[in-house]
């Protein structure tokens, strides 16, 4: 697989295991990322940046504009490309839509909706397995494609339960959740709790309650806080 690529969903570590999965396809190794490859650059955010700038995106274009060193192809892996700023993301447009032809770049974000639509359609898509609840233990389990249609085919029962309906918790169960969720990372977390909002939104919920989710969704984004105590409060604050 070469070309424009974007990998969807999961949460960080499986995208990155996906897109180690195609550059391995490449001659690719996943410990060279403690070793520089001269036909490999990997684009991360900044120290202390929330975004990912005009500048970076520069530098792939830069990169993927001289033919390979060592390997057949020249790849870019971009890890967080929900945080490409706008101008960033427009930078890329022409490569993302003619790539050269040793050219493979990967983009890794968490929906489609992340990014603009104009980026999303220059590239192949790949969808990494959803994560779930289990009902009886809240505890994160892996998704297969099998159970993921059965999931969805439950949540069109009106006698099943939604996964993400946070009133069918208990209260230990949501401290529970809130410290599986700290666990697992940040953005998990919101990945989680923007699966929330969906289900808040789908079930009818007031208003006043979507508009919460959205408010405590944003400041949990924009926020360094411990992560733990911001679930444990959102939960709450979400029963009340």
């Amino acid at each position: 697989m070469l070309g424009s690529v974007l990998i969807l969903g999961g949460d960080k570590k499986e995208r990155l295991n996906r897109a180690w999965e195609v550059l391995a396809e490449h001659g690719f190794k996943s410990d060279s990322k403690g070793t520089p490859d001269a036909d490999l650059l990997v684009v991360q955010r900044e120290e202390n940046k929330k975004s990912i700038g005009i500048a970076q995106a520069r530098q792939c274009r830069d990169f993927l504009r001289e033919r390979p060193f060592e390997k057949k192809v020249k790849a870019v892996l971009v890890e967080d490309a929900q945080a490409l700023t706008d101008d960033a993301q427009g930078s890329l447009l022409k490569i993302l839509e003619e790539p050269p032809a040793f050219g493979l770049i990967i983009l890794l974000a968490d929906k489609e909706g992340s990014l603009l639509s104009t980026v999303v359609s220059r590239c192949q898509k790949i969808a990494v397995p959803r994560i779930r609840v289990d009902r009886k233990d809240r505890k994160y389990v892996g998704k297969t494609a099998e159970q993921d249609n059965r999931g969805n085919a439950q949540l069109k029962d009106p006698g099943s339960k939604s996964l993400y309906k946070l009133s069918t918790y208990t209260y230990e169960q949501l401290f529970d959740l809130a410290k599986e969720l700290s666990a697992k990372g940040k953005e998990e977390a919101l990945d989680f709790l923007e699966q929330v909002l969906h289900e808040d939104i789908k079930s009818g919920a007031s208003p006043s309650v979507v508009q919460k989710m959205e408010k405590a969704l944003k400041e949990l984004k924009d926020a360094n806080v411990a992560l733990k105590f911001a679930l444990e409060h959102l939960f709450l604050m979400h029963m009340c």
